[in-house]
């Protein structure tokens, strides 16, 4: 037991490392349109798939094994808008994509494991919506887009409208199948207009880098 123990535990007394293990090319998207830069993307647990937000407001699905598209949706709420920003939550699949017209469309990537016997077949990939946020009434473009979901389910959004503004939007769980509770909005400002260049939310507090340094 511990021999076990001892084993188990080196590992917390190392530093932390990441190491390359592999590199895909990726098919392109609709009649091989070739990627821009991704503006969100991730994977499944089970290292099937990964999946990448596009531009032009779709999820895109490609299986890890050869890189081929495995299939495509629309972001809902925002099809055939120009999405302009966009990022996936630190924990779980969350994704938050800002248009260009100023809104940000939140939605949740699930994979749902498919088994034959007691062997992983394959996942179920399915992206449901989470409402729709309008915020900012100039309909400027979100230069750049952070969310967080709370263990109560509460979604918390920071959004870049302009050269020293930030909005802050926190919206409720809704039940699935009702439309999301109207969201609380509040606009920060840094001082003397200092240009914020990067926004980034942690457990409880929100970073603004600025080109100050």
């Amino acid at each position: 037991i511990f021999v076990f123990i001892f084993a188990e535990a080196v590992p917390l007394f190392r530093g932390a490392k990441g190491e390359r293990l592999g590199k895909i090319s990726l098919a392109g998207v609709r009649g091989g349109t070739p990627h821009g830069t991704p503006l969100a993307f991730g994977a499944d647990e089970y290292q099937k798939y990964l999946y990448e937000l596009t531009a032009d407001a779709h999820l895109v699905v490609f299986r890890l094994a050869d890189g081929t598209t495995h299939r495509e949706m629309p972001l809902p709420g925002v099809e055939g808008t120009a999405i302009t920003s966009a990022s996936r939550a630190l924990a779980g699949d969350s994704l938050a994509a800002g248009t260009a017209d100023g809104r940000v469309a939140l939605s949740l990537v699930r994979f749902r494991p498919v088994f034959e016997g007691q062997v992983l077949k394959d996942l179920d990939i399915d992206l449901r919506p989470k409402g729709v946020i309008a915020i900012d009434a100039a309909q400027r473009p979100i230069r750049e887009v952070v969310s967080q979901v709370s263990a109560e389910g509460e979604t918390l959004v920071a959004a870049l409208v302009g050269d020293d503004e930030i909005v802050l939007a926190r919206v409720g769980e809704a039940p699935e199948g009702e439309p999301a509770p109207e969201p609380a909005l509040e606009t920060l400002r840094t001082r003397d207009g200092e240009k914020v260049t990067h926004v980034r939310l942690g457990r409880s507090a929100l970073v603004a880098g600025t080109e100050l340094g």
